[in-house]
């Protein structure tokens, strides 16, 4: 009798280890993804500033888009702050997922702006962008890792 309610206890932990390992392997591939559309969509509305950039004005069509583009990047990055915690360890890569989004935004009333600054504002994106894609390989790749051990800790546990 003690011995099958110490198996039924055992292989009940072993199927909630087994469903949290899955979960957080669809965590990380859902964040991952994600990730990329955030970035992707800072240099779709680069392209859109850029063109702004290039104009002598912006027409409504052209504000509308930008308003339009910017407000997904908005979403994104509300979503990817909703899925990252902000403890001590997840500081780093809410910092670039902020800083990001800072250097991609663009008063569209400061169209008037140097050269200079033109540039200021690609390079500065564009080095917001590939800090965040470095930091948040390394991020997944760790998170992965874990996720990894853990599944391989449960099938070690479950043969035994």
């Amino acid at each position: 009798m003690l011995t099958v309610r110490y198996n039924h206890k055992l292989k009940k932990t072993e199927i909630t280890a087994t469903v949290i390992s899955k979960s957080r392997i669809e965590w990380i591939q859902d964040v991952r993804k994600l990730m990329s559309d955030y970035i992707s969509q800072s240099y779709v509305l680069k392209e859109i500033v850029n063109s702004i950039f290039n104009g002598y004005f912006i027409s409504n069509k052209t504000k509308q888009k930008y308003y339009h583009e910017y407000y997904k990047l908005l979403k994104y990055r509300d979503l990817l702050l909703l899925y990252i915690s902000d403890s001590k360890e997840h500081k780093e890569i809410v910092k670039l997922i902020e800083c990001l989004h800072e250097k991609t935004m663009f008063n569209l009333s400061e169209r008037n702006l140097s050269k200079e600054k033109k540039e200021n504002y690609h390079k500065n994106q564009r080095e917001a962008a590939e800090k965040l894609r470095v930091e948040a390989r390394d991020y997944f790749k760790n998170l992965w890792e874990e996720a990894k051990i853990e599944t391989e800790l449960n099938k070690k546990f479950s043969n035994k």
